[in-house]
């Protein structure tokens, strides 16, 4: 089963323990603008993969791509900031709820 791939605009997922699923997000890295997620619980994993180019032209952009793991059932918030790190303030901020269900 190929994981599920999430955007920036999605308000929930839910996902069973485990179960990985992928957050893809449109950034412009030539310009020094990423992105950086912050999850509220440490039993769920977060590692960002390889970006993907999707343009060709200089100073297009790039899609950030976030693997994201839950651990046990419950509850946590993604935290999804955009922006140059050395600015104090991020361009964006976006929040998901990640609800984990053990159905079995």
């Amino acid at each position: 089963m190929s994981e599920r791939v999430y955007d920036k605009d999605i308000d929930e997922i839910v996902a069973r323990p485990g179960e990985a699923f992928v957050v893809e997000l449109a950034g412009q890295p030539g310009g020094g603008y990423v992105w950086a997620l912050d999850i509220d619980r440490d039993d769920v994993e977060c590692a960002e993969m390889d970006a993907t180019d999707s343009t060709s032209s200089i100073g297009g952009s790039d899609r950030q791509r976030f693997r994201i793991t839950p651990g046990a059932a419950g509850t946590a918030t993604i935290v999804m900031w955009y922006g140059r790190p050395w600015e104090s303030e991020p361009d964006e901020r976006r929040s998901v709820r990640l609800t984990v269900r053990d159905d079995g």
